[in-house]
């Protein structure tokens, strides 16, 4: 059986959800899990002083991370390293903002999609407006 180049496009876009499904479904798992062993008592002006702090500490690391990957981008291993480290302080940010949404129950695609959305609508106004390169 040979397959048209438009199948094989089909079968590896299910493939790629499939994936996707897959490693999202254990990424939420774990951070259930994770939630689940916190104690509690565990408030959500707690968890918004954590985020607080991690946004503070990942504006300083990831500004230190970017100029510095920027500066030695000659140097692959030094630009990776940096970069790596400001993918870490996201990690540590994006983790937070999970679990704040956990905490209210909100599906956390549902509200990324809200996020985009709301992001275009701005993108439209902008737009209207005539926004420019700073």
């Amino acid at each position: 059986m040979v397959l048209s180049k438009h199948e094989i496009e089909e079968i590896k876009d299910i493939i790629n959800l499939e994936c996707l499904l897959h490693s999202t479904k254990n990424l939420h798992n774990k951070l259930s899990d994770l939630k689940r062993q916190e104690p509690q008592s565990d408030k959500p002006f707690f968890r918004l002083a954590i985020i607080g702090y991690e946004i503070v500490k990942v504006l300083g690391s990831l500004e230190h991370a970017i100029v510095y990957a920027e500066r030695f981008k000659d140097d692959p291993a030094l630009y990776n390293q940096e970069i790596k480290n400001a993918q870490i302080e996201l990690g540590d940010c994006f983790v937070q903002l999970c679990l704040l949404a956990k905490t209210y129950n909100l599906n956390i695609w549902d509200t990324l999609e809200m996020g985009i959305l709301h992001l275009e609508e701005r993108h439209e106004d902008f737009k209207r407006k005539g926004w420019c390169e700073i």
